[in-house]
């Protein structure tokens, strides 16, 4: 119990902190190149022609006239993430989008069974309880511990909607059987105008009062959007659950066919359970992080 309680009160101080990053700089944060998992054309729809270019890429490394391997080009069609483009990949993105006309909202973690982010992007992952660290007591501590736990997925919804509009976009997780807290930050085109930013987990789970905190902030610093949570034991959630939900008003000038992109900022993005903790001789507690895949979402104007 105490060890789990001076977790809760590491990731607790996290989110103190974090709510308050518009001292940070931009600079700080990592800005990846955003492709929507699936979109082999890259304009920004998952759809029957993005299934095809795959089957043909595939094809023709067959015949010997491309090479399936994967590229930065190609890397939204390797669903599977096994570093080449296949049948599988194409079928995949078939599944995807037939479930997508049927009205579903299909998650690309159903089709995947790795994860590649070791999340080394994020700096903050210890603090410091020891009085006598006057250096580093009450602040976040860097160190080496491994990012140990694996298979969670963190992607990020679709929503469409007119000029003006306000839409909502839904942040689903899976692979996640133990979680003691989490800071989730979703960086979105500067164009967008966040709105809102909610997470019902404290309430789906039942959390103590007494144990819990759930910090929202939908506009943090520079276009993200930071959800942090901690309980002082571990929970468990299903596969699909939303952990969280952005707002976004598109601008009023949008025209129809626009596109915004919306992606995980691992810089400032982690996941933790009570297993793997462990307190060294300075007395600083971690709590085992997950590895993670990211997967991007957009908002597109009608």
């Amino acid at each position: 119990m105490k060890a789990t309680a001076r977790i809760f009160g590491a990731v607790c101080a996290s989110a103190a902190a974090l709510s308050m990053c518009s001292v940070i700089s931009a600079s700080a944060a990592s800005e990846a190149s955003v492709q929507l998992m699936g979109d082999l054309n890259h304009d920004m729809v998952v759809n029957a022609a993005d299934a095809q270019d795959t089957l043909q890429l595939y094809v023709q490394s067959m015949s010997g006239n491309a090479d399936k391997a994967v590229t930065d080009d190609t890397q939204a069609a390797d669903i599977n993430m096994d570093g080449e483009i296949g049948l599988e990949d194409a079928a995949s993105i078939l599944s995807y989008y037939c479930q997508t006309l049927a009205g579903g909202q299909p998650l690309w973690a159903e089709f995947r069974t790795v994860s590649y982010e070791d999340g080394s992007h994020f700096g903050q992952i210890s603090v410091s309880e020891n009085p006598e660290d006057t250096e580093n007591y009450g602040k976040n501590v860097q160190n080496d511990k491994l990012f140990a736990l694996r298979g969670l997925y963190i992607e990020i919804g679709c929503a469409s909607g007119k000029a003006g509009e306000t839409v909502t976009v839904p942040v689903y997780v899976a692979g996640l059987p133990k979680l003691a807290g989490f800071q989730l930050t979703v960086s979105h085109d500067p164009a967008l105008t966040p709105a809102d930013l909610t997470s019902n987990i404290a309430e789906d789970l039942g959390w103590n009062e007494n144990y819990s905190c759930v910090v929202t902030n939908p506009n943090a610093e520079d276009n993200r959007g930071i959800v942090v949570a901690a309980e002082a034991n571990d929970f468990n959630i299903e596969n699909g659950y939303i952990i969280a939900n952005y707002s976004y008003t598109i601008p009023e000038d949008a025209k129809s066919g626009d596109c915004f992109k919306l992606t995980v900022d691992p810089t400032w993005t982690e996941f933790v359970s009570t297993e793997c903790c462990y307190s060294n001789d300075d007395d600083k507690i971690t709590a085992g992080a997950y590895q993670y895949t990211t997967l991007s979402g957009v908002v597109t104007v009608k």
